[in-house]
């Protein structure tokens, strides 16, 4: 009965909320009864037993600091395979098709991103393109970037409208996870052949658009986040004009901090576009990703940071359709 109780006591007291299992709290107890014939303890024996509590204290931290460190190493191989498959499945947008050209890039905090990039050629003429951010960092948010871009695929694939998908999307998001988890976004989708674009902004930065030489446009039509509530969603119209470049980027651009705690920011990022915007593609996305790394210094990443630079490039002439063949994008 008494190490029942021993028993109960310990366990009461490691399942509490002020006194979880830590490495502060760990505790040995042993329960020790006198020799047959004796009512006490020679001095000698309370040494030997000091010892071997000392000693079994010993093992038990021991034991709990090996049983933590395989726990994080077995979390940090998850998250790295997690990361891998992400780059080679969810972070693998369609081939651009000749009137489109486009880069980007993705920087997770952790090896799994929750920042969620595709392009998804639905025909000949028109092309769907999705930058969006979901809550939080780690496994479980990669795994639901995976999720939401299988969702997304099927149903814009089955024939469904933008937003429809978006509903959709939301639907899915507000009844699993009852609000705890959302995602802001900017879905489009560009006709090729004129240039028309239909594009939904669910309460994500507004892309910015530019042309060779001009300057910077943005699309400042938004709507609440995915996941909340429920209700439609409405999408607007832009057309532009070939040679024309849209600019979309996740918060963690423009939540970059330094070390003072100053933000990258909408002022910085609108520089660099209108100074390097009409620089080859390659240069745009390794340009912002030197200028983020050089303003954060080294202050530790906060978010993920994504990046996509589309260009608009129809055939105008035939000539233009051969120079473009021989690689001459522009």
């Amino acid at each position: 009965n008494l190490i029942q109780r021993i028993h109960a006591v310990i366990d009461g007291r490691l399942r509490s909320p002020k006194k979880a299992a830590t490495s502060e709290n760990l505790a040995c107890a042993f329960l020790v009864g006198y020799p047959h014939g004796r009512d006490r303890l020679y001095l000698h024996e309370i040494r030997y037993l000091q010892e071997a509590a000392r000693l079994a204290g010993m093992m038990l931290f021991n034991m709990h600091a090996l049983i933590r460190e395989v726990d994080k190493r077995k979390k940090v191989r998850d998250l790295q395979q997690s990361g891998q498959y992400q780059k080679l499945y969810t972070l693998n947008p369609d081939p651009a098709p000749e009137t489109l050209d486009y880069r980007f890039f993705n920087r997770p905090v952790l090896s799994v991103t929750g920042d969620y990039i595709d392009i998804v050629r639905l025909d000949f003429q028109r092309t769907a393109v999705f930058l969006g951010d979901v809550s939080g960092h780690g496994l479980g948010t990669g795994f639901l970037v995976s999720a939401l871009r299988a969702i997304v695929r099927t149903s814009i694939g089955s024939g469904k409208s933008l937003p429809e998908v978006l509903d959709i999307l939301n639907e899915f998001l507000t009844d699993r996870y009852s609000g705890y988890e959302f995602l802001t976004l900017f879905a489009m989708i560009l006709n090729l052949q004129d240039g028309r674009i239909e594009y939904i902004n669910a309460a994500h930065p507004g892309a910015y658009l530019k042309l060779p030489g001009g300057p910077l446009e943005k699309l400042e039509n938004t709507q609440r986040l995915l996941g909340i509530l429920p209700g439609p969603y409405k999408s607007f119209t832009y057309q532009i004009k070939p040679g024309q470049r849209v600019f979309l980027f996740s918060d963690g651009v423009l939540e970059t901090a330094n070390s003072r705690d100053e933000f990258f920011g909408e002022s910085r990022l609108a520089a660099f576009l209108t100074e390097k915007g009409d620089d080859p593609l390659d240069d745009v996305v390794a340009g912002l990703q030197t200028s983020l790394i050089g303003f954060r210094g080294s202050a530790p990443p906060g978010d993920d940071t994504s990046f996509l630079v589309l260009e608009y490039l129809p055939a105008r002439s035939l000539l233009d359709f051969v120079l473009r063949g021989l690689g001459i994008r522009r």
